[in-house]
């Protein structure tokens, strides 16, 4: 594997100044682009985005770009590439294509061309991708051809601690982006309460955080099966990351939910996440649980929308009722809400906006309130 690798870590959109930020703080200096950051380092950087990056969903190797106006100019390209780095021989990789403003317009006749190069390059005959192969990403862009590997298999925010789900639940990097819009207080904060807290997701995010727990600790990725991998090396700096771990009686969790399926998938997930002691789970309207709510709780949550909640009215009054409550315990700060469902309702209370990005497909905002 080259000495000096050109990585691009992907995240949902809006998202990409708070991974470059967050990628800043893990040690490494990159670009923010449309849809996430690049930049470029040895595999120990790819492994340390993998295994601590809490806001990628992905993160791929990007090979020698390379101009082509026609197919022969393209297959030619494709041909220098060093896919034998990344692919192992025999494997057939899926192909993901996508063109723009390119003379190639058409991507399924561009990623047949791949796949016959792929095939004449590995040795492999047609069939189904093969299991663990990293996905082959071609992006055209007004005649440029870039050309990346996977890197990470599975999305990132498949932490691999989650065993139960309910309706719309979070992606973990979701999840991980409302924590982070808490600033400081969310990292330093010992008592946190999701009023809505579905299957516990963005709790146990909290909970990774404060605990030094590296989001990719329990997962394989799809690096670990390239030809020039060094599992040992890889083993070896694995067994040296530093593992801190704060006084786990002094932190805890409140997530209170109408739905006790719900509640049973957020006490299944902090089960299998070793977490359960440090988690209370409560049924019955928001307001009912409150009383149960220390003084100065952190407060992350994503309230219901859209099929959740109902009708559009329906969604506005309990934020109405939300906000009142918040207005009566302003000991309850920071509060972070992801929201979603279209315009948002009136507010007396000083709420922030922080960025907009998607869930599921759905716009949805996430706004702070800190007085």
């Amino acid at each position: 594997m080259s000495s000096s690798l050109l990585l691009f870590a992907a995240c949902a959109p809006g998202i990409e100044p708070w991974l470059e930020e967050e990628l800043s703080e893990l040690g490494h200096s990159g670009k923010a682009l449309a849809g996430g950051v690049e930049l470029r380092g040895p595999a120990e950087t790819l492994w340390h985005l993998c295994q601590h990056s809490r806001l990628a969903e992905s993160v791929r190797v990007r090979l020698k770009p390379f101009v082509a106006r026609s197919f022969p100019e393209l297959i030619m390209g494709l041909e220098r590439l060093a896919w034998h780095a990344y692919l192992a021989r025999g494997s057939r990789p899926a192909v993901r294509v996508t063109c723009h403003k390119s003379r190639l317009y058409h991507s399924d006749a561009v990623a047949q061309r791949v796949a016959e190069v792929l095939a004449r390059k590995l040795g492999a005959g047609p069939g189904a991708p093969s299991d663990g192969a990293s996905t082959v990403q071609v992006r055209l862009q007004a005649d440029e051809v870039q050309v990346s590997i996977d890197a990470s298999g599975e999305r990132l925010h498949r932490r691999g601690r989650r065993t139960h789900v309910a309706a719309a639940s979070l992606r973990e990097t979701l999840a991980a982006a409302i924590v982070r819009g808490a600033g400081r207080a969310g990292q330093e904060a010992l008592c946190l309460w999701d009023p809505f807290c579905g299957a516990g997701t963005i709790a146990l995010e909290w909970l990774d955080l404060r605990l030094g727990l590296r989001p990719g600790r329990t997962r394989t990725f799809a690096f670990e099966q390239w030809p020039t991998h060094d599992a040992a090396r890889y083993a070896q700096w694995r067994a040296a990351l530093p593992t801190v771990e704060p006084p786990r009686e002094t932190l805890r969790v409140y997530g209170s939910d109408l739905e006790p399926r719900a509640l049973e998938a957020a006490r299944a997930n902090a089960e299998a996440a070793g977490v359960q002691e440090l988690c209370e789970w409560l049924g019955g309207d928001f307001e009912a649980a409150a009383s149960r709510i220390p003084l100065g709780a952190l407060v992350l949550t994503n309230p219901p929308y859209g099929k959740r909640v109902g009708a559009r009215p329906q969604r506005d009054e309990l934020l109405a009722r939300f906000d009142r409550l918040l207005a009566r315990r302003r000991d309850l700060r920071p509060v972070v809400q992801l929201l979603g469902g279209g315009a948002l309702p009136s507010s007396r209370l000083p709420w922030e906006p922080l960025l907009r990005t998607s869930n599921g497909g759905l716009p949805v905002s996430l706004r702070r309130l800190s007085t």
